[in-house]
């Protein structure tokens, strides 16, 4: 029981921010799933337009949650928005290869 309080003693910090990461990662499928299925089957959009339109969209609201709650407290650097989004894209297509989307 002792070591266990020594780890999370020692490591809380970055458990706390690991659960914040883990939060605007949902936010960002929430609104990236959320988007393509309202404009595939609400708009009548294409399944390739309007899963591209809702990563777009997802794109900015992971970048300002991760950027201004969860990494709020490390320096922040000019022009991370453009290094974010090829890495965003690269998330998104390892997560659409992993099961077809409904």
């Amino acid at each position: 029981m002792h070591s266990i309080r020594a780890v999370h003693a020692k490591f809380r910090y970055l458990i706390h921010e690991a659960a914040r990461f883990g939060v605007v990662g949902l936010a960002g499928l929430v609104v990236t799933d959320g988007g393509a299925n309202l404009l595939h089957y609400q708009v009548g959009m294409g399944k390739i337009t309007s899963t591209a339109i809702a990563i777009l969209a997802s794109i900015p609201v992971t970048f300002a949650g991760s950027r201004y709650w969860t990494f709020r407290h490390r320096e922040r650097q000019i022009g991370q928005m453009p290094a974010a989004a090829p890495l965003h894209q690269a998330g998104e297509r390892a997560s659409s290869s992993i099961g077809p989307r409904s």
